[in-house]
């Protein structure tokens, strides 16, 4: 399952909609919203917006970014994170000793983590 289907899903749950009043939104039948949902068919870019607009929430939503930005004063730009980056950074701090590195050296750690990948 992708991203653009497992947000699909998730966004029809956080609502508790069944996948008949999901599809309802965007004029689409509960089998469409199925094949969705599993990844087998995708929504039109027009569809998705309509989704966007009715739940307030931005179409990047769809490809895995969300409202969560950073943004350093001596940087220019603002970087998003996806649910799934939240998730792993959440996991990180959760591991004392690991944590503890990486805010030593993150440089150092990433680049030997990229050493045995």
């Amino acid at each position: 399952m992708d991203i653009l289907s497992r947000r699909l899903k998730k966004l029809r749950e956080d609502n508790n909609l069944t996948q008949e009043k999901f599809g309802e939104i965007i004029h689409v039948k509960r089998g469409t919203v199925c094949y969705y949902e599993k990844g087998r068919n995708k929504p039109s870019i027009e569809d998705l917006a309509k989704l966007a607009e009715h739940f307030r929430i931005s179409l990047d939503y769809f490809v895995g970014h969300d409202h969560y930005v950073i943004s350093e004063d001596n940087l220019d730009y603002g970087m998003s994170m996806s649910d799934e980056e939240i998730t792993f950074i959440k996991e990180v701090r959760r591991d004392v000793r690991l944590h503890n590195q990486l805010m030593d050296n993150p440089s150092n750690l990433v680049s030997r983590m990229k050493m045995r990948l």
